[in-house]
């Protein structure tokens, strides 16, 4: 339960396309306080998120990811 560094590659399993949970389909995904659009992509095995570069959070990340 850290800020992630620049560059870390996060994976939430429980989002993955073959996770059985009603077969969600990821359709956006967003770091909360950060303009800029970041990595992301919903694979069979879980939701990957690539952490921006340009973030600078110190204490907390959370993400707004909007399934379809």
């Amino acid at each position: 339960m850290t800020v992630p560094k620049a560059g870390d590659k996060l994976k939430i399993v429980s989002l993955g396309s073959d996770a059985g949970i009603g077969q969600k389909q990821v359709t956006s995904v967003e770091l909360l306080g950060e303009k800029n659009k970041i990595e992301w992509k919903q694979e069979a095995d879980g939701l990957n998120i690539v952490y921006p570069d340009s973030a600078h959070l110190k204490t907390a990340v959370g993400f707004r990811i909007v399934c379809k």
